[in-house]
């Protein structure tokens, strides 16, 4: 996973692009910035969109409306994303349960 620099750290920096912080992940994840805002649905892809969505947020580059219309996502797709629940629900359908979020049972 990629990390993320402390928050006092990323203040002091100039204000980045999204589409800065988008290609600096999608080529630390080894994706291409097609896949990134494609529809697919591949978990190293849910994850790059995460980081991105993150970063951009801590940066204060873009808010989660902003970050959900460049990566051709729903908001709602993006705090599930920050709130890691999309990605904890592909690890349940990996493991053969039918739940769709982290902590359903």
């Amino acid at each position: 996973m990629v990390t993320i620099p402390s928050l006092d750290v990323q203040r002091r920096r100039s204000p980045r692009s999204l589409e800065a912080i988008a290609a600096e992940v999608a080529h630390a994840l080894d994706v291409t910035m097609e896949e990134l805002r494609s529809k697919r649905r591949r978990p190293d892809l849910v994850q790059a969109r995460g980081v991105v969505a993150q970063r951009a947020l801590l940066e204060g580059v873009a808010n989660m409306s902003q970050v959900a219309r460049y990566l051709n996502r729903a908001p709602s797709t993006i705090s599930d994303l920050l709130h890691g629940r999309r990605l904890e629900g592909y690890r349940n359908r990996n493991t053969g349960t039918s739940c769709r979020y982290a902590g359903c049972r």
